[in-house]
């Protein structure tokens, strides 16, 4: 016998089931396209591109050049490291992420600036504590 109520409603989906669904179609999309004579060659000329590139990026890496600015770029990150442990630092990236969304919202702005202009409210905040 059927209930009088009727079927039970299915449950509304998820974002994240939604996102994955989403997900598994551009992938059954992008396998179709693979199957054609051009989707094949595209991905063989993005995969000769990547191979080259990544190649090239070894190669700048491992000359003199390449290790100086691995250097620098690892000083900055360890700067960065101690600058964010601060509570300054931390005002000012706070502030900084909020001016970049701000800028994404507002279109006359643009992250930028509003990354820009959050940090010095971020400083600003953080002097006049003091």
């Amino acid at each position: 016998m059927q209930d009088e109520t009727g079927p039970e409603p299915k449950p509304e989906a998820t974002e994240a089931d939604k996102l994955k669904q989403m997900a598994d179609e551009a992938v059954a999309a992008g396998k179709r396209a693979l199957e054609t004579d051009t989707g094949r060659k595209v991905a063989d000329l993005a995969e000769t591109g990547f191979a080259k590139a990544e190649k090239l990026v070894d190669e700048a890496l491992a000359s003199e050049t390449g290790q100086q600015v691995k250097a620098v770029a690892e000083d900055a990150a360890a700067t960065g490291k101690q600058f964010l442990s601060t509570e300054l630092g931390k005002n000012v990236a706070i502030g900084a992420g909020v001016g970049a969304v701000a800028g994404m919202v507002l279109p006359f702005v643009g992250t930028i600036f509003g990354a820009v202009a959050g940090a010095g409210i971020g400083y600003l905040r953080t002097i006049t504590k003091k």
